[in-house]
């Protein structure tokens, strides 16, 4: 399945792929990684697991091979999967 996230949404993705720590604490609650985005700090290093998170929620973000422009202007990935619904928690997932 191909998802066009939206502009904002996906502003947010490129934001947390590039180490914006609020971004990405943003993306993990959105895909119902609330534990994981608790481990990540402003100003600090993140973890190994939320690194890997962020890398996997994010994949081919900016990458033109998975990202492809539709004749509207919105941007498709071919990678990302849409966030689940609201309140959705998923655990057992990037763990050491």
């Amino acid at each position: 399945m191909v998802y066009a996230p939206s502009k904002e949404l996906r502003d947010c993705l490129v934001a947390a792929r590039g180490g914006d720590s609020q971004a990405a604490k943003e993306i993990l609650r959105a895909w119902g990684y609330p534990k994981i985005a608790k481990e990540i700090r402003s100003g600090k290093p993140w973890t190994n697991r939320a690194r890997r998170a962020i890398d996997c929620l994010t994949a081919g973000v900016g990458c033109p091979e998975w990202e492809r422009i539709r004749a509207d202007g919105s941007i498709e990935n071919l990678l990302i999967s849409p966030p689940p619904p609201e309140g959705t928690a998923r655990n057992g997932r990037f763990d050491d």
